[in-house]
């Protein structure tokens, strides 16, 4: 049970604030909007859930945009094209597995997918998960290469143990080291 906690789900301790995540323009170009940290998130941490309208396989196949719907089972599927408050529709895939820090955990008995930080995610930084190669073949292949270099320089200031502080639209980048 969770307790009132709208992110936590069986087996997990971590509940964030309710502001903890954010939307807004996304580092990947071209990708629109995606998913911000706002706090500090551990690595294991249910971050919030994919959830939306309920389709058959039928109604999948029948379907024009297939853009937001992710498969849970064979004949279990969510559509969150028309569901602007799920926070797990902004997440983008970031095309480079270096720089994943979520996963999507499918849950068919209840309709939803949970998406869980695979590493510290520190606060600024957006959340990446892979859609799998399911999405991307049906759509003529891989994620574009290099999609943002802007989201590239991140993921590598990530992994060197940089803390990335702002990126304001002068394209002015402006960091600081971890003391």
């Amino acid at each position: 049970e969770n307790l009132g906690c709208p992110w936590m789900s069986a087996g997990t301790t971590t509940c964030l604030p309710s502001d903890a995540l954010a939307v807004g323009q996304s580092r990947l170009y071209g990708a629109g909007l995606g998913l911000y940290a706002n706090v500090d998130i551990p690595e294991a941490t249910v971050l919030c859930y994919y959830t939306g309208e309920v389709l058959s396989l039928m109604k999948v196949i029948r379907a024009r945009n297939t853009d937001y719907v992710m498969g849970l089972a064979l004949n279990v599927h969510v559509d969150a094209k028309d569901s602007p408050d799920v926070l797990a529709r902004y997440i983008n895939d970031h095309g480079d597995p270096r720089c994943i820090n979520a996963k999507f955990i499918k849950e068919p008995k209840l309709r939803r997918a949970a998406v869980v930080s695979t590493k510290r995610i520190p606060a600024g930084y957006e959340i990446y998960a892979s859609y799998g190669e399911g999405y991307w073949r049906k759509r003529g292949g891989i994620p574009p290469p290099n999609m943002a270099t802007k989201a590239l320089l991140w993921c590598a200031l990530a992994a060197i143990g940089c803390t990335a502080v702002s990126l304001i639209h002068t394209k002015t980048f402006h960091r600081t080291m971890k003391k």
